[in-house]
């Protein structure tokens, strides 16, 4: 009788290409997360600057100055004499009408972002300012963690990424100007969490108060609305939730000041001169910038109408947040970053630094 041949675990050609996919996808796991560990630590001496520093003016005083105005004295916060007042206390003296357009300051939101100032319009700026500082990083923290949440990581590893999001360059710029972008994206990931929760009234309220930044918020509003629509039964109360809260936000607005709705528009052209160009203005010029704008805005909807029908609202929600920093005008700054961050946590999930993870 013959021997009989030893058994060869055998590896079939699927297997050995699903092992080498793996192999790859941890290489480049493992540099995603140096890359990113490099540009936020780029972050800390800015940050620790801003820590640090004296007080002093910043993006939050026109909104404070505006609200304590509007509240106190009841003063049209979108008028031209304010912005000069604005004005003279940036740069010493109101700017000659018709120069220096992209250094102009103004109120620029929604008149019902002056709740949100309100108890602060009896202080001082700089005792506010100091206060919203602490404020806006808290707030940070925890956008950091709502999307770590959603986008399907455990919590384990929140210790290196809290501190990481807090140092990086966008989050030290948006701390520096005390922008109330920090304090939207965590709106945003607030709204993301309770949806995801199944929390959908809380999750309408949060998103129609993400509004104050009416810029940064659209683009998630259509999709939510859109994603709502097409599962009505199980999530309508999202858009009770959000229609209810506008209609409070704005009928409140008109209490406090009667038409302050044209009033808002009309201060937008006005505040283009000091968000400047978008992206695509950049890079191909106004006039081309304003095609390309209107073509993928179109191209976004489609894709939104398209995906409409999606189990996980995250993945186009992520999309749609990146897309803005490069096609919604005023979104170019370095600390309008922070959008990216959903896109980035999905990119880390798909592409893991060890097996198993």
């Amino acid at each position: 009788m013959g021997r009989a041949m030893p058994c060869v675990p055998h590896t079939d050609h699927s297997s050995r290409e699903r092992i080498g996919a793996m192999k790859t996808r941890l290489v480049l796991g493992r540099i995603i997360r140096g890359l990113l560990i490099i540009f936020a630590l780029l972050g800390t001496h800015h940050l620790l600057r801003v820590i640090f520093a004296s007080p002093s003016l910043n993006d939050l005083y026109p909104i404070w100055l505006g609200s304590r105005e509007l509240l106190v004295h009841h003063r049209n916060p979108y008028s031209r004499e304010l912005n000069t007042q604005i004005q003279a206390a940036f740069y010493g003296t109101p700017l000659p009408p018709g120069d220096y357009e992209d250094k102009e300051c103004c109120f620029a939101y929604p008149v019902y972002v002056s709740f949100l100032l309100a108890p602060g319009v009896a202080s001082s700026f700089p005792k506010v300012s100091l206060v919203v500082l602490w404020l806006l990083a808290a707030a940070t923290a925890v956008s950091g963690a709502g999307w770590w949440a959603v986008t399907g990581h455990d919590a384990a590893s929140l210790g290196l990424v809290i501190p990481l999001v807090l140092v990086s360059p966008p989050v030290a710029q948006g701390l520096d100007l005390h922008q109330l972008t920090l304090f939207v994206a965590a709106l945003l990931s607030i709204t993301a969490v309770l949806v995801r929760s199944n929390q959908l009234t809380l999750a309408g309220i949060v998103l129609a108060c993400a509004t104050i930044k009416p810029q940064m918020s659209i683009l998630p509003i259509a999709w939510m609305s859109l994603w709502t629509c097409n599962d009505w039964a199980n999530r309508k109360k999202l858009v009770i939730g959000f229609v209810s809260t506008m209609a409070l936000l704005l009928t409140a607005g008109e209490i406090v000041m009667p038409d302050w709705i044209p009033r808002f528009v009309a201060q937008l052209q006005y505040y283009r001169h000091v968000t400047g160009e978008g992206m695509l203005d950049i890079l191909y010029g106004r006039r081309i910038g304003l095609y390309l704008t209107f073509i993928s805005t179109l191209g976004l909807l489609f894709l939104m109408w398209r995906r409409r029908a999606a189990s996980d609202f995250m993945p186009m929600l992520a999309f749609l947040l990146a897309a803005e920093v490069f096609i919604i005008p005023g979104l170019k700054s370095l600390l309008n970053l922070v959008l990216l961050m959903p896109l980035i946590f999905i990119v880390l999930r798909k592409y893991p630094a060890c097996r198993g993870a």
